[in-house]
């Protein structure tokens, strides 16, 4: 098992799809949170 993750981080892409999936994924979670709480759910909807 810990050979299939080891063998999955050697590619360089799959890395970055990761860190970049993570980001996109952290940011669009804190921005769609915002604009529930300020009651501003039908720009999230524009935005998506």
């Amino acid at each position: 098992m810990t050979s299939f993750f080891a063998d999955f981080f050697s590619f360089s892409f799959l890395l970055r799809a990761l860190i970049g999936g993570s980001l996109v994924a952290l940011c669009a979670s804190l921005l769609g949170t915002s604009l529930v709480l300020t009651r501003y759910a039908m720009i999230g909807d524009g935005l998506s």
